[in-house]
């Protein structure tokens, strides 16, 4: 988020795509637990600069009109990346897994100039009224934000909500493979 609000978002999210993209293909060309681990953490690393960056520009590209919409359609992908992920097994059981990985990356990596286009196209949207004054400088930001019980309590449920939604992701194919051959 600190990357987002002092750097260009268009560049960070081109950088996390492209990052994302080069873990991808790093992972096909492991050779051992270590380098793997490394290019998955690169992937994580890389993945978690893209909704601090594409949530702002979204805000600043729509109008209130639609911007739920286009929120709404940025968020659908997360979904359609699980479906995709999950049909990358078929890909994995015929190519194997460092030839579905290549696969994997020559599409984000061709995602990489579609994103560099279509930001060269889009301009902030512009408002009539006149914009709020932004509030003033927090201390210490993060510690502010930790301290409202609400937010903790947000952050918890949503940490175990993603923990659910990747046992269900991992453990939902082999389930159905050995109870549905």
């Amino acid at each position: 988020g600190v990357a987002c609000d002092r750097l260009p978002r268009g560049a960070v999210l081109l950088t996390a795509t492209a990052g994302w993209s080069t873990a991808t293909a790093l992972q096909s060309m492991s050779r051992g637990y270590g380098q793997l681990l490394g290019a998955r953490a690169l992937l994580g690393f890389s993945q978690a600069f893209c909704s601090p960056a594409a949530l702002p520009m979204i805000a600043e590209r729509f109008s209130a009109r639609r911007r739920a919409v286009a929120g709404a359609i940025y968020s659908s992908g997360i979904y359609l990346g699980y479906a995709l992920a999950s049909s990358s097994v078929i890909l994995t059981s015929t190519l194997g897994w460092r030839a579905t990985s290549v696969v994997v990356s020559a599409f984000s990596a061709a995602m990489v100039p579609t994103l560099w286009l279509s930001l060269r196209g889009s301009a902030p949207a512009t408002s009539t009224a006149a914009a709020p004054s932004p509030p003033p400088p927090v201390e210490r930001p993060l510690r502010s934000v930790l301290c409202v019980r609400s937010v903790l309590l947000l952050l918890v449920a949503v940490a175990f909500r993603s923990f659910a939604g990747y046992a269900v992701g991992a453990w939902s194919f082999p389930f159905y493979r050995q109870y549905f051959p």
